[in-house]
């Protein structure tokens, strides 16, 4: 295995460790990844179309709507017909979803804390700009705009 091979092994691995770690400190509040973000989204901006959802998402519409029916079903959020556009629906947090943005925040500190225990500033920046070069490289290769030959 290559050098670049071993580093992208560490790499998802150490995504799913962090994954694992928020998926067990939600699941103690009912919730799954990916619904802590939806929560954050609405949190920021309450009443957004599921359009506006799935893009900031970053997946496609029946995602969302699987999501937001399930959260639904959960109380933590509901949707509701745009009065100007009847074919589109707004999503809104609930009591019940404001109550867990808190524990929400809690959960996301913790795998922050934990997961980057003992590195530095100057590590994390580092970190930072190579995952984001990471992931330009990748939506690059997805979007045909890669300039390199695999």
């Amino acid at each position: 295995m290559s050098k670049g091979e071993e580093l992208i092994e560490a790499l998802i691995h150490t995504a799913r460790l962090c994954r694992t770690l928020r998926s067990e400190l939600l699941l103690k509040h009912g919730l799954y990844v990916g619904q802590d973000t939806l929560l954050r989204c609405l949190d920021e901006e309450d009443g957004r179309s599921m359009g506006t959802l799935a893009g900031l998402l970053r997946v496609r519409p029946p995602t969302v709507t699987k999501m937001v029916t399930r959260m639904s079903a959960q109380g933590f959020i509901g949707r509701k017909t745009n009065p100007i556009d009847s074919r589109q629906s707004n999503v809104f947090i609930t009591e019940k979803g404001a109550k867990v943005m808190k524990k929400i925040d809690k959960a996301w500190r913790k795998t922050e804390k934990t997961s980057l225990f003992n590195v530095g500033k100057k590590r994390k920046k580092e970190l930072a700009k190579s995952f984001q070069q990471i992931s330009e490289n990748i939506q690059d290769h997805q979007s045909g705009n890669a300039n390199l030959e695999v």
